[in-house]
């Protein structure tokens, strides 16, 4: 007899078959967690100034006070797509997510270089604020660069295993009360 983690269901059964008329209102709030906080934030950045050190300083700082929620949104669907087993929907999140991260890491690294020039314009008396504020701008861009890469590699690797004839992705999960002898693969739906 078969246990249930060794069966696969077939297209349009299981758990997943009955979240598909979900997949529209998930995806809409998906995007709408994604694109609102950018619009939101091109708004309070017009009229675009890239060139003024300033304006670049504090469009990136800003940034990182909108960046967790269009995360939120990006794992909101791509959990979705994993759940409804959506291949290509994966893949397509695993390359825009990883080029999330990179564009983060390469803002990052702009606004390393802004904040070291703008130091020298900063008062005496203000240096801890400034540098409190742009400690928590970085970690804010390193937490998101972070959190994009491992959101796309896991989208990749979902995408990557839903193709036809390839091998489940499967680990051992070990909990603090289980033994050796009780473990047993997991296998995503």
């Amino acid at each position: 007899m078969k246990r249930a983690s060794e069966t696969k269901p077939r297209p349009g059964e299981g758990p997943a078959s009955g979240l598909a008329v979900f997949s529209a209102a998930v995806y809409i709030i998906g995007a709408l967690f994604i694109v609102v906080p950018v619009f939101d934030l091109l708004l309070n950045l017009w009229p675009m100034s890239p060139g003024n050190l300033g304006w670049r300083y504090g469009a990136v700082g800003l940034f990182a006070n909108f960046l967790h929620t269009p995360l939120l949104g990006a794992l909101i669907v791509t959990l979705f797509a994993a759940v409804v087993r959506d291949r290509r929907l994966l893949l397509a999140f695993a390359i825009a997510w990883g080029v999330t991260a990179a564009a983060l890491g390469i803002a990052l690294a702009v606004f390393s270089l802004d904040a070291l020039q703008m130091r020298s314009t900063v008062l005496p008396e203000s240096l801890l604020i400034y540098h409190t504020s742009v400690a928590r701008a970085v970690g804010k861009h390193l937490t998101g660069a972070i959190a994009f890469g491992l959101l796309g590699r896991a989208a990749w690797r979902a995408g990557r295993a839903l193709a036809p004839g390839a091998p489940a992705l499967t680990r051992r999960v070990r909990t603090p009360l289980a033994r050796a002898s009780d473990e047993a693969p997991v296998q995503p739906s």
